[in-house]
C-alpha cells in the first residue's frame, strides 16, 4: 500500500472486526500500529480515541470505501451505523423494517506497518 508517498505492508493477520448496529461499539484491543486501514460493509460513523463512543455526528465512512487513519499509542476505534435519512426506520411500521440482519454492518481494522 502506498501511503504518504511511502510503501507499507498491511498486517492482515492483525485485522480486527467489529460488528455494529445502532449503538456505538468500540474495539476491545488497543490498536498496535501507527496507522490503520478501515473498511465498512455498511454506512457508518467512526471515531478514534482512548475510550471513544461513536455518534452520528462523527466522521462518515461509506460502505465499501477504505480510509487510512493515524493511530497514536493507546487508540481504540468506535463505530455506529449511519441512519438512512431518506427512510427513517422510526417512522415505518415494524412489518416494513425487513430483516434485522440487513442492519448489521462490519468494520474491518487492519494495521498498516
Amino acid at each position: 500500500m502506498i501511503f504518504g508517498g511511502n510503501v507499507y505492508n498491511l498486517d492482515t493477520e492483525g485485522t480486527q472486526r467489529i460488528d455494529f448496529q445502532d449503538k456505538s461499539v468500540a474495539t476491545v484491543e488497543v490498536i498496535g500500529a501507527w496507522a490503520v486501514l478501515l473498511f465498512a460493509t455498511k454506512d457508518c460513523h467512526v471515531v478514534a480515541g482512548e475510550n471513544p463512543t461513536a455518534k452520528l455526528t462523527d466522521f462518515f465512512l461509506a460502505a465499501g470505501m477504505y480510509l487510512a487513519v493515524n493511530c497514536p499509542a493507546g487508540t481504540k476505534i468506535a463505530v455506529i451505523r449511519s441512519i438512512d435519512r431518506a427512510v427513517n426506520p422510526l417512522m415505518r411500521p415494524k412489518d416494513e423494517l425487513g430483516d434485522p440482519a440487513d442492519k448489521i454492518g462490519s468494520l474491518y481494522i487492519t494495521p498498516i506497518g
